[in-house]
């Protein structure tokens, strides 16, 4: 038999077993975790070119999964919580954002105490931004209510004036 011919009959033969040959390397791998290692390493280092297409690949195939595998990572390498209790805190706070009370449109932002990394509820980008430029800081933040107090007692008595 020509070397073609076996060549054809073999991928014959994988392709009305692959679920049998599948079972049979997972199971080796798990036998021999460590030489599964060793010849994975090789193969990559041996053909970065083929890993890197296969990876760009998978990811440009998968690309909502690994954003949402992000996202999830970070919850809880970042702030402690699994996607879970994300969740579940959504569901608490209503879908609504814990600082302004407003509905939540578009990206939800974690807010956390940037001393302690703790986390502390749900917002949206502006009250983020708000706490974030604030630097968390009471008396700033004090500071600029009070300066909005101001000004809205200088509407009202101007306003005033305009109805007598």
């Amino acid at each position: 038999m020509t070397t073609d011919k076996c060549r054809v009959r073999m991928a014959k033969y994988r392709q009305e077993h692959k679920d049998e040959i599948r079972e049979k390397n997972r199971k080796w791998r798990l036998r021999n975790p460590d030489k599964h290692r060793r010849h994975a390493k090789l193969y990559r280092q041996r053909h970065p070119d083929k890993v890197r297409q296969i990876n760009r690949s998978y990811y440009s195939r998968n690309k909502d999964k690994f954003k949402e595998y992000g996202r999830i990572s970070h919850l809880k390498v970042k702030y402690g919580i699994s996607r879970d209790e994300f969740l579940k805190i959504w569901e608490i706070q209503k879908e609504l954002c814990a600082l302004c009370l407003r509905p939540i449109s578009g990206k939800i932002h974690v807010d956390h105490c940037h001393k302690t990394g703790k986390f502390r509820g749900l917002v949206h980008h502006k009250c983020n931004t708000l706490l974030g430029m604030a630097d968390d800081d009471l008396v700033v933040l004090k500071r600029a209510v009070e300066y909005i107090e101001r000004f809205e007692d200088v509407i009202r008595i101007e306003e005033s004036k305009e109805i007598k």
